[in-house]
């Protein structure tokens, strides 16, 4: 699909641009893989770039339930 994050976040970033300068607008990256494709995608669209922290809540009477917790950072990354 694509070659790699870079790619991925550059190809995205096209399909976005009536963004591109947009004030109140920012990205928001997941860690493991996204803050890279953020981060392309923020130079590209050029916006802001911010992570969004999530932690899984698992639930031990079942295994197929979970809850995520998510956290938004205050500095800016980009």
């Amino acid at each position: 699909m694509f070659q790699g994050r870079k790619e991925a976040g550059l190809r995205l970033a096209e399909k976005l641009l009536p963004y591109k300068h947009k004030k109140n607008t920012l990205v928001l990256a997941i860690p493991r893989g996204g803050v890279e494709v953020g981060y392309y995608l923020a130079q590209k669209l050029a916006l802001p770039l911010d992570v969004i922290i999530i932690k899984k809540l698992g639930y031990s009477n079942c295994e197929l339930f979970s809850n995520y917790l998510f956290t938004i950072t205050i500095s800016k990354c980009v």
